[in-house]
């Protein structure tokens, strides 16, 4: 037991004063009676020559002293002291991305970091604050600084973990943003260590970063490329890939099946060695298939079970609308799209450009438009900066020096030996893609923005003059993927297959006669959006499956959402990871005393007696 305010004791020397006040005589005035008979005791005292008198047994004289005592011993403020792990003031980061699924010794590591997290709660020290912060993609303040226990015990245990990747260094900025005005405040990351990073924020902060690190190394196989299209040498078959990898440091059996609505299709296996991928692909007649999900699926032993599915949805053929916007006629740009029999496209002037509407694709050769348009946009070599990418100068001789294989746009395509004369050297975006890395800056890459999807050429890949593409035998496949990859416009949701966290539009039909669109999400939860615009906008697609969309009570479409992410999928965690050095292991620092103050119990004992003595008081029961 300690004591907070101990100078509060010197109000004790208030104690005798309360207990002389009964020694001393009363100075009473004379009066004149008939007889002293009944005041025989008084008249005693009176004939006393001494300023003091006898004590006499009255119970108000303990009751005062014990409210008197209980009211110091408050005022002091007594408390018990407890080693804790925590401080005053915490800021609780739970990351909720995918590999928090994996499962160790039967416990997921979500549910350990859960676990872990209520257990702080109980350790908070008396008017300790803490604050919840939920490590997604997009992360969120769970709840703001509090010291009630049981609100943040309900935060935690209604806290899932997303099928999606986190962003912690975001996670981290919050968390120093929100605390920057209360200093000492501890930042606790719980997470699988495979996101932990530092903020920029992080070195001007006063604020401590630690963490508690879950998971060793798990085995886990994922899909982590997928893909769907028309084969074109046959436009009734659809020809499905997958990329498997085997993430685990032993062999692995996988038996990779797919599926339509359910029903199994088709089935290929392999045994992969440690740390291999390899491409399935699988040919499938379209039997009337329109609007139907294919699912490919492996039956395999593994820690994660999230990346063991992909989706996506089936459409009917229907040729790509591709709108050319060019000052001159190409000849080789012409005859890639002839013999593409999934395109036909039509080439335009820049002073006949109005807009792209009618057209899945916008290509715009060596042409900035007055206006982007909202849609899918191809740029080949712009003759100047686009709103989202600035032009600084112009490179020659660029080679290439990487390409992106994650990315199904390249998948077959060879351009080790591309040589391009001369290229434009830009500031990308943060949401753009490289597909191709120059020696200067990517010489090809995609991006989402918005409502948009665009693929960018830093160069003109239609010059023969200033590069050698067009010579190439992967010319025609990197323009088909490209084209494919931008997809169609007129389709009611649009993408119908998106990696989890992105957004997709859903146009709405007769939109004024509807009330409702209602989204059916894997695990049965219902989001309802109001139909009050011609398309409505939804981001909340971080579970991976297939999503039913209604307009009221109509079906109009389904997308699927993929969690298709290498750096989730691989749990391998070393032991020599380098951290940042701001960043340290929680509960290797030394315990923090915390104290658990009963001041309220003393100020309940001084109610009580004082209640008593007014009862005794005015009972007139003094002995």
């Amino acid at each position: 037991m300690s004591l907070l305010n101990p100078k509060a004791l010197y109000l004790l020397i208030s104690i005798p004063i309360i207990i002389l006040l009964y020694f001393l005589k009363l100075r009473r005035q004379t009066q004149k009676v008939p007889s002293i008979i009944l005041w025989m005791t008084a008249f005693e005292d009176m004939k006393a020559n001494v300023p003091f008198r006898r004590f006499r047994k009255n119970l108000l004289l303990p009751l005062q002293l014990l409210f008197l005592l209980a009211a110091i011993l408050g005022l002091a403020r007594p408390a018990y002291v407890r080693e804790s792990r925590l401080g005053q003031h915490t800021v609780l980061i739970i990351d909720v991305s995918a590999s928090m699924q994996s499962v160790e010794d039967g416990k997921s590591l979500f549910e350990m970091a859960q676990t872990d997290a209520l257990k702080m709660v109980d350790e908070m020290p008396e008017n300790g604050r803490m604050m919840l912060i939920k490590g997604s993609l997009h992360p969120s303040i769970i709840l703001p600084f509090t010291h009630d226990k049981s609100d943040l015990r309900d935060k935690i245990q209604k806290t899932f973990p997303t099928d999606s990747t986190s962003n912690l260094k975001d996670a981290i900025d919050l968390a120093l943003s929100s605390s920057q005005e209360i200093r000492g405040t501890e930042i606790i990351v719980l997470t699988d260590g495979n996101s932990v990073v530092q903020s920029e924020a992080t070195v001007q902060s006063e604020n401590s970063i630690k963490y508690v690190r879950y998971g060793k190394q798990n085995r886990n196989v994922a899909i982590t490329r997928f893909d769907v299209s028309r084969k074109q040498a046959n436009q009734k078959k659809y020809q499905a890939f997958v990329e498997v990898h085997n993430f685990d440091e032993k062999p692995h059996d996988v038996l990779v099946w797919l599926l339509i609505d359910g029903h199994r299709i088709q089935s290929d296996s392999a045994t992969l060695k440690k740390k291999e991928h390899r491409e399935f692909v699988f040919d499938i007649d379209d039997r009337g298939f329109d609007g139907k999900v294919l699912e490919i699926r492996l039956d395999t032993e593994d820690s994660l079970s999230v990346d063991n599915s992909v989706y996506a949805v089936l459409h009917k053929f229907e040729k790509q609308r591709v709108l050319v916007v060019s000052d001159k006629r190409n000849l080789f740009l012409e005859q890639v799209l002839l013999t593409n029999p999934d395109v036909e496209f039509r080439q335009i002037r820049r002073d006949q450009y109005i807009g792209m509407a009618g057209y899945d694709v916008a290509l715009f050769y060596k042409i900035v438009p007055y206006k982007i348009p909202n849609g899918n946009i191809l740029f080949v070599y712009p003759e100047r900066s686009l709103p989202f990418m600035r032009i600084i100068s112009k490179a020659k001789d660029v080679s290439v020096v990487s390409v992106n294989p994650t990315r199904s746009i390249m998948r077959d395509v060879d351009l080790d030996d591309l040589k391009v004369k001369e290229s434009l050297v830009y500031e990308m975006p943060p949401w753009g893609v490289p597909l191709v890395e120059g020696t200067s800056s990517p010489l090809i890459w995609l991006g989402e923005w918005g409502m948009r999807k665009g693929i960018i050429f830093a160069f003109d890949a239609f010059n023969p003059l200033l590069s050698r593409l067009v010579l190439m035998r992967a010319f025609p496949i990197l323009m088909a993927q490209c084209l494919q990859w931008l997809g169609k416009s007129n389709r009611i949701i649009s993408p119908d297959q998106l990696k989890t966290g992105s957004v997709v539009k859903i146009s709405v039909p007769h939109f004024n006669e509807v009330e409702k669109v209602i989204i059916d999400a894997p695990g049965g939860r219902k989001y309802l959006l109001p139909a009050d615009e011609s398309f409505v906008v939804f981001g909340d697609t971080y579970k991976t499956g297939v999503y039913q969309v209604y307009a009221d009570e109509q079906l109009i479409g389904k997308f699927a959402v993929n969690l298709l992410n290498a750096d989730e999928s691989n749990l391998i965690r070393t032991s020599k990871q380098k951290q940042p050095s701001r960043l340290t292991e929680f509960g290797s620092s030394s315990t923090k005393k915390s104290y658990y103050e009963v001041w309220h119990l003393m100020a309940i004992i001084a109610l009580a007696a004082l209640a008593l003595e007014w009862w005794l008081y005015h009972r007139r029961v003094l002995a």
